[in-house]
């Protein structure tokens, strides 16, 4: 029980761990004198989705006693949870939209979405996207139609003859909604930055670019921290598929079979748990960055 439950909600605990150790080791400098209540609202909807969503998963769900429908319907939508998530703190993150229009000081330099985005960190999200299509392709390609439902959730070995082993997988049925929630994320994403960049500068140029800097940070974490997290569940999906073995019986004796890629399976347990982890310490980030930073009061004069 104690181990299911380190499994399961492990991913949270450490990444909103290192989010903290990172937090208090260089992070304070980057926190913005007002963030303002949408980053706050994103934050708290993050952690707190991030963490029924693990409860969920884990051993805690069991006492719900929930009817079968109602885990019919999560098994159903449990791999969109993450993006879900993250579209919903992206929305809060595009607030408080700024309307300064010619009240700002004079800059000529043209401002696009990625103004205050810094190049390498679109790195992460880029690879990770890259890592996460893959995955979803492959796993796909794998998957076939259920003989009950017809969709396609499940994945089949051939054993010879008529026979075969088979399993869940995460199949079309569930990859083809994510992708369109992957797009539907990356256009929200880009739309906060156009709508963080586009007003003028305030007065206080240093402080209005660390404002924004810090908003589109934000941005970046937020959708990276939902494609890690809804990676971590398609690996974890694949590792499933990776333990399928049977045992037959032959007149040589007792003969165990794998799937082609069982010896991966390892692999794919630590990179959709640190997939996870990094995801969380990403949304943990954001949560964190919603702390004001304290302002120095000017000394009165005479004083």
């Amino acid at each position: 029980m104690i181990w299911l439950l380190l499994l399961t909600v492990g991913p949270f605990v450490l990444g909103a761990l290192l989010a903290t150790l990172s937090w208090m080791v260089r992070g304070r400098s980057r926190r913005s004198a007002d963030p303002g209540w949408g980053v706050l609202a994103a934050g708290a909807v993050l952690v707190l989705g991030g963490l029924a969503m693990q409860l969920m998963a884990g051993p805690v769900s069991l006492p719900l006693d929930l009817p079968i429908d109602a885990w019919q319907w999560y098994s159903e939508i449990q791999f969109a949870i993450p993006l879900l998530l993250g579209v919903a703190a992206l929305v809060l993150a595009a607030f408080p939209v700024e309307n300064r229009k010619g009240t700002g000081s004079a800059d000529l330099a043209p401002r696009t979405a990625m103004s205050f985005v810094r190049g390498r960190w679109l790195v992460a999200p880029a690879l990770v996207l890259a890592i996460l299509l893959v995955a979803t392709v492959t796993a796909g390609v794998a998957s076939r139609p259920d003989a009950t439902t017809g969709r396609y959730t499940a994945y089949f070995v051939s054993l010879g003859g008529e026979r075969s082993m088979g399993t869940s997988i995460y199949g079309w049925f569930y990859s083809v909604p994510c992708l369109v929630l992957v797009g539907l994320l990356l256009a929200i994403a880009t739309l906060d930055l156009f709508l963080i960049s586009r007003p003028a500068l305030d007065h206080d140029r240093d402080r209005d670019v660390n404002a924004r800097t810090s908003r589109a940070r934000n941005v970046i974490f937020i959708g990276t921290g939902a494609l890690l997290v809804h990676l971590g569940l398609v690996l974890t999906s694949l590792a499933g598929a990776s333990s399928l073995q049977s045992q037959l019986s032959t007149l040589e004796g007792d003969v165990t079979v794998w799937t082609s890629f069982a010896a991966l399976q390892p692999l794919l347990r630590i990179a959709s748990y640190a997939s996870a982890a990094i995801g969380f310490a990403l949304w943990s980030a954001v949560a964190l960055s919603a702390t004001p930073s304290r302002r120095r009061m000017p000394a009165a004069a005479g004083a």
